[in-house]
């Protein structure tokens, strides 16, 4: 499941001008990401039925997979950002767009 989401990030990042392959792109991480936190809930539900030895071994796991969760919401959320930022620096008056981009940013 992470490995797909990882490749709808680059998906995203890659895609260029093309509206509909970002939207329907930011629209399937979504869902990936949905259903990643609703996985992880699962597993969080069922650790806690677990004997002591097992849950601490779980428990470790468990937080790993979160932070590794937490890193690719944060990764998505940068592309995200990088593709709409693409989309209006583009045209003419890109350069100017870009330029005020940036100052908002600082």
């Amino acid at each position: 499941m992470a490995d797909e989401f990882r490749v709808r990030i680059t998906t995203l990042q890659t895609c260029g001008a093309n509206k509909e392959e970002k939207e329907s792109t930011v629209a399937a991480c979504h869902e990936s990401m949905d259903k990643i936190s609703n996985i992880l809930k699962e597993m969080e539900m069922e650790v806690r039925t677990y004997n002591i030895n097992n849950k601490r071994a779980c428990s470790e796991v468990l937080t790993k997979d979160k932070d590794e969760f937490t890193a690719l919401k944060t990764e998505f959320n940068s592309a995200k950002f990088a593709a709409e930022k693409a989309s209006l620096t583009g045209g003419k008056s890109g350069e100017d767009k870009r330029r005020m981009l940036d100052a908002n940013e600082r």
